[in-house]
C-alpha cells in the first residue's frame, strides 16, 4: 500500500467517524426534546388530575348542602359570596352540626393563590397554583336565575334560594403557556332540587 492510498483510507475514517457524531448528535437532540415533551405532558397530565379531583371533591361537598334526615331545620349555607362558601350537612343524622366535621366544609382562597377547603378548623389546599382572581363562585335559584351578591355576600333570604352552585378556576400552566387552564364545575344542591318551593315558602330555620 503506497502512502497516497493510505492518506485516503484515512480521509475516509475520518469521514466517517464525522458521520457517525452527526448521527449521534442528532439522535441525543431528538432524546431531550422527547424527554422535555414528555416532561410537560406529565406536567399537564398531573395539573388536569388536581382539577379533576377539586372538581369532585367540590361537587360532592355541595350536593350534601342542606342534609337534613333528623328535620331539624338545617340550613345549607352559611355564607355565600364570589369569594368562598360554607355549606352545612347533618351527615349523621343527630340533628347537630359538629364544627370540626364535614358538617361544616367552607372554600377560599389563599393569598398563595391555592383554593382551600377547611373543615372547622383544619384547612387543607385543594389546589394550587390560581391565577390572580382565578376564583369565582356563583349561585343561582331553582328557575337557574343568577342571585347578587357577586361582590358582596348574598344575604340570608338569598341564601335560602339557591338552589346550584358553581364554582370557576383558572390555574397558570406549568409550560407558561399564554391561557390558564380553566374548569368549571357545577353542582346542584339536591335539598333544595328535592323541595322546590317548599324552601321559597318556608326559609330552613337558623341555627
Amino acid at each position: 500500500m503506497n502512502p497516497g492510498e493510505r492518506g485516503t483510507s484515512l480521509l475516509e475514517l475520518l469521514f466517517s467517524l464525522g458521520l457517525g457524531l452527526g448521527v449521534l448528535a442528532m439522535v441525543a437532540s431528538g432524546m431531550v426534546t422527547h424527554l422535555r415533551l414528555a416532561r410537560a405532558v406529565r406536567q399537564d397530565v398531573g395539573l388536569l388530575e388536581d382539577l379533576a379531583w377539586a372538581n369532585r371533591i367540590f361537587v360532592r361537598d355541595m350536593r350534601e348542602a342542606g342534609l337534613d334526615p333528623a328535620l331539624a331545620r338545617v340550613r345549607a349555607l352559611g355564607h355565600a359570596s364570589a369569594a368562598g362558601v360554607l355549606r352545612y350537612a347533618d351527615r349523621d343524622a343527630d340533628g347537630v352540626l359538629a364544627d370540626r366535621s364535614e358538617e361544616h366544609v367552607a372554600y377560599s382562597v389563599s393569598g398563595e393563590g391555592s383554593l382551600l377547603r377547611r373543615l372547622g378548623r383544619q384547612s387543607m389546599s385543594v389546589l394550587h397554583g390560581l391565577e390572580p382572581d382565578g376564583v369565582a363562585f356563583r349561585f343561582f335559584d331553582n328557575q337557574g336565575q343568577t342571585l347578587p351578591g357577586e361582590t358582596a355576600e348574598l344575604g340570608d333570604s338569598e341564601r335560602q334560594r339557591v338552589a346550584r352552585v358553581e364554582v370557576e378556576l383558572e390555574v397558570r400552566s406549568p409550560r407558561g403557556a399564554p391561557r390558564p387552564l380553566r374548569l368549571r364545575a357545577a353542582a346542584a344542591l339536591r335539598v333544595r332540587i328535592d323541595a322546590g318551593s317548599r324552601d321559597e315558602a318556608t326559609p330552613g330555620g337558623a341555627r
